[in-house]
């Protein structure tokens, strides 16, 4: 789906659409407008997959250079201050309606077969996403932290359904609970209804679009090996996609044929456009052209003692990766920095640059760094998607936070108060950052509640429990090779370690604790580890944390 589709299709079918940035205050103020008034499609461009496409195309559409872009009826009207004039004219009257929380849920429900309501911030409304999107299920999202009247739609959904925490979701009108139960619903079959077949161009695109360079061929065709080789020759990272050995091959041939012109194989795709087969490789190789295709250099933002960041470091030991390594003090506010905002506005770790990609979520990162040279450890998990997602989603900051002493809690609520105010300070010296700080700040003043941080043990459990089995029978979690998954539960036990729990939770897992003294063994899990005090009970890893908040409680410095 290209951009000017999207954008055509969006303006046609909905009254008022909106095109604009998360971090963009004029956006936030024609939202908040808006929301005054009626019902509104957004598109947050710096979120979507296409999002710099659908900028340029909005451009060349319009010949405004900045967001928001506001339609109404199919009109162009401008940006926020035309947006403001035109509500001040009395235009915006007729869209007028009462929008009071009751009806926002309520549309919700009725307009979406499902329905997630959650928080931009919360690992099992990413979970719950995930899922649906991994078994290309259509559904609605309401992210209400997110949302100006966010608590008051909270409140309603608890008023529903009896449920306080997120995500709460809804199919064809019902309540169903939280991520465990779709979880739950998907294993019994549940969700398969609504499950689509992901069709051939799909996979294309995709591919395109997250390789720089992708070799579509066969696994016999000595042309395709021909271009594998020189490609490898010149050290340039690629991605083969052999069609004769999957079921939908036929079909993706046809697609190709219909996207580049070109019926013979290989077709291969350098930045998203065909350049051909073998020979027009060869012929580019031989004018130069391959050149400026050689990997750019991998840098990995980190800290030591983190959670996240931890299972990106251990990828790129196990994978063998030089990188560059930038430490970032996350204790004396260092990635709250405009600098590093700018960078990821998220202001979370880790950070991976490669190239022009900018890839802020752990795991992300893991498994753009297991397929980067095409050989995912141990073969890959295909057959274990859904519990290395599963996985993947567990937070290991909720438990550690869960099982932190009640002394040491005061700690961290000084550390929490420190960088409030350090955001608050650095908001004012950068008024365009505002918003981001302001975002920040509301993150920081949340804490998962008791509700979230049980269930979030009780997952723990549940996965150790299915990896026990696992492991019983076979030397590694998938089989007879280390893959992601081994290293996402081994990321997973030394948190574990960190919170004081790790005894507790081999004790009766006689298979799981033989498991983990091997991957103990493992060359990378020293140097991964044992640079920080991952064995330790929770009072020893605050000392990086007392120096800046006693430094902001008694000199008032941030």
């Amino acid at each position: 789906m290209d951009a000017a589709f999207i954008v055509s299709n969006s303006i046609a079918n909905n009254r008022i659409v909106v095109f604009g940035k998360s971090t963009c205050p004029y956006t936030l103020k024609t939202r908040e407008l808006l929301e005054k008034y009626t019902t509104f499609e957004l598109f947050l461009v710096d979120k979507l997959e296409q999002g710099s496409e659908i900028l340029k195309h909005l451009i060349k559409k319009t010949g405004q250079k900045t967001v928001p872009f506001v339609f109404v009826d199919q009109d162009f009207i401008g940006g926020s201050s035309d947006l403001q004039a035109y509500q001040e004219q009395g235009k915006l009257e007729g869209f007028k309606e009462k929008r009071t929380v009751e009806k926002i849920v309520a549309d919700a429900v009725s307009k979406h077969t499902i329905v997630i309501f959650g928080k931009t911030t919360c690992p099992y409304t990413a979970r719950a996403r995930l899922l649906l999107e991994k078994k290309n299920i259509d559904y609605g999202v309401f992210l209400v932290d997110d949302l100006v009247n966010g608590q008051e739609i909270l409140d309603e959904l608890k008023k529903l359904t009896g449920q306080s925490s997120v995500p709460s979701i809804f199919i064809k009108g019902k309540h169903i609970g939280g991520s465990s139960d779709l979880v739950e619903l998907d294993e019994q079959g549940g969700l398969n209804e609504w499950a689509k077949p992901d069709p051939a161009h799909k996979k294309v695109d995709q591919l395109v679009s997250e390789h720089r360079i992708v070799v579509f061929g066969k696994s016999t065709c000595p042309y395709t090996k021909k271009a594998k080789d020189l490609l490898e020759s010149k050290q340039i990272t690629f991605e083969t996609f052999n069609i004769d050995l999957v079921e939908d091959g036929q079909e993706i041939l046809e697609y190709l044929e219909l996207k580049t012109g070109q019926k013979t194989l290989p077709n291969i795709f350098i930045h998203g456009s065909s350049v051909g087969g073998s020979s027009d490789l060869t012929a580019l190789n031989e004018k130069g052209g391959l050149e400026g295709l050689k990997e750019p250099e991998l840098i990995l933002y980190d800290h030591l003692v983190a959670y996240f960041p931890a299972r990106a470091r251990l990828m790129m030991l196990e994978k063998g990766y030089k990188f560059k390594h930038v430490l970032v003090d996350i204790f004396n506010g260092e990635s709250l920095k405009p600098e590093f905002l700018k960078l990821n506005p998220k202001a979370t770790l880790p950070v991976l640059v490669h190239g022009d990609k900018v890839i802020p979520s752990s795991y992300d990162i893991v498994e753009y760094l297991d397929n980067l040279d095409g050989k995912p450890l141990g073969g890959g998990v295909s057959s274990i998607k859904e519990l290395v997602y599963d996985i993947a989603c567990w937070d290991g900051n909720t438990f550690m936070a869960y099982y932190t002493p009640q002394g040491a809690k005061g700690v961290f609520a000084s550390l929490n108060n420190f960088k409030v105010k350090f955001c608050e300070a650095r908001a004012k010296e950068n008024p365009e950052l505002a918003t981001l700080y302001a975002e920040k700040i509301a993150q920081l003043q949340s804490q998962p509640s008791e509700e979230e941080s049980l269930e979030c043990v009780a997952d723990a459990n549940k996965y150790l429990d299915i990896v026990e089995q696992r492991v019983s029978n076979t030397e590694y979690i998938n089989g007879s090779e280390y893959t992601i998954a081994d290293l996402l539960v081994t990321s997973m036990l030394v948190r574990i370690g960190a919170a004081g729990q790790l005894e507790k939770m081999l004790a009766d897992r006689p298979s799981l604790t033989k498991w983990y003294s091997r991957m103990q063994k493992r060359p990378t899990y020293d140097k991964c580890f044992k640079s920080h005090l991952t064995q330790k009970a929770p009072g020893l890893l605050l000392l990086p944390v007392v120096g800046p908040a006693l430094m902001c409680k008694f000199l008032g410095r941030c």
